[in-house]
């Protein structure tokens, strides 16, 4: 089986976080979902974008279009929401699920390290995660234990890394495989290790209500995961870029302006 891959234009964001002694600040970054349409004209998709409402940040801003929330996007190359029953995500920080509870008809593969990082996450790392996109479709995700074949000409492949359970997937198409890698190039550690605890106090006195998770969050998970067919794979390592580069004949990230004029054909 073959695939047609679409990047499909979600908006463009910045944030700002302005600590008492730390800041740092992401301009003007694009985002993409991606398209991908079989021989047969069945679609998948690849990540649902951010959410505007949602860009945790002492200061925040985004540009984007009526065009560009992710209905109408998909709409433009004749889909509805509802066509969709499959979407993989790479990972599940805030900027790559905003749309999830959009897909009524959808399952949601995730891998299982993912959720599994979530019950342990280093302080003040929860703003990453928005519990309300995908909160409302937890039964419908589906967990993933390492890489698989999803379909024929789908693969997905766990690199860990950006988060313990960033995953890439590989796509045939008719001119070679093509890699659909996330934020695989992005390392936030020193995000974690150079903030230090006043300015998240500070943060967190600020936007507490509405970037860190709710009392019932974590002990959902727990259950859920507790319900979750999960094993450990203890040999594994996050997968580096230049490895991850070899995997395929072209790879595309999530966060590339270039997408923008990317050829499809």
């Amino acid at each position: 089986m073959f695939y047609k891959v679409i990047p499909v234009f979600n908006g463009i964001f910045t944030l700002k976080f302005t600590g008492r002694s730390h800041n740092y600040q992401l301009d003007n970054i694009h985002d993409f979902i991606f398209l991908v349409i079989d021989e047969r004209g069945e679609p998948l998709l690849v990540d649902t974008g951010f959410d505007a409402d949602y860009i945790p940040g002492t200061e925040f801003s985004c540009k984007k279009n009526r065009k560009d929330e992710i209905c109408e996007a998909i709409k433009k190359h004749g889909f509805r929401p509802e066509d969709i029953s499959t979407v993989i995500q790479t990972h599940m920080h805030w900027d790559h699920t905003g749309g999830m509870n959009m897909f009524p008809n959808a399952c949601f593969y995730v891998q299982a390290d993912e959720f599994k990082s979530m019950i342990n996450l280093r302080p003040n790392e929860e703003p990453c995660y928005c519990p309300s996109h995908w909160m409302p479709v937890l039964p419908r995700i589906r967990l993933v234990n390492g890489n698989c074949n999803l379909k024929p000409g789908i693969r997905l492949i766990h690199t860990g890394g950006h988060t313990p359970g960033h995953q890439v997937i590989e796509v045939k198409t008719r001119k070679g495989s093509i890699i659909l890698a996330g934020d695989a190039p992005f390392d936030y550690d020193s995000l974690w290790e150079g903030g230090l605890e006043k300015d998240w106090d500070y943060f967190k006195k600020l936007h507490g209500s509405r970037f860190y998770w709710d009392k019932e969050v974590l002990p959902t998970i727990k259950t859920w995961l507790g319900h979750q067919n999960i094993h450990h794979n203890p040999s594994f390592g996050p997968m580096g870029l230049d490895e991850i580069k070899m995997l395929g004949d072209r790879i595309l990230y999530s966060h590339d302006p270039d997408l923008l004029g990317f050829n499809s054909d």
